[in-house]
């Protein structure tokens, strides 16, 4: 036998150790390539929808403290544009996430859609990690609000 350069274990050994330690050859059974699974965010929090629940909070969370900080603005104009536009924003959120369809993103079935009880969820985990203030309460009343809408939808449908 020639000397190739690898130790003599044997095609299906080397098989089993390549398939062991380098991702991307074909399984020896089926032949199909082994891949990484390209969601890992599934192995840490099975939630199908967790990019709406993020950024639904972080910017509903952002939008409350405009007006907290719009508070502290001397000028009365400037604080009165900040907190319109924060009210206004938070309104078209709930519109197009929790309002009546159309929405944003189009729920078919009866009942609201699941996204919206998950981010009053973590809204509401979101508030209580705050000292009591207007910051924590804005963030309450909006995850009231969205729950709110979800009631008078369940008793619409």
């Amino acid at each position: 036998m020639a000397y190739t350069g690898y130790p003599s274990l044997g095609w299906y050994a080397w098989m089993l150790y390549l398939q062991e330690h380098r991702k991307g050859l074909p399984h020896l059974a089926t032949m199909e390539a082994v891949e990484p699974d390209p969601s890992p965010w599934r192995q840490v929090n099975p939630d199908p929808v967790p990019w709406i629940v993020q950024n639904a909070v972080s910017f509903l969370v952002s939008a409350v403290t405009v007006k907290d900080v719009a508070v502290n603005v001397p000028s009365e104009t400037a604080r009165k544009e900040m907190i319109s536009g924060a009210d206004a924003a938070i309104a078209a959120f709930l519109d197009d996430y929790c309002g009546t369809p159309p929405r944003l993103i189009p729920w078919p079935w009866p009942g609201p859609p699941p996204w919206v009880t998950q981010i009053a969820s973590a809204l509401s985990l979101v508030a209580n990690t705050f000292q009591e203030g207007v910051l924590r309460d804005g963030i309450l009343a909006i995850a009231g609000q969205m729950m709110q809408r979800v009631a008078g939808r369940l008793t619409a449908d």
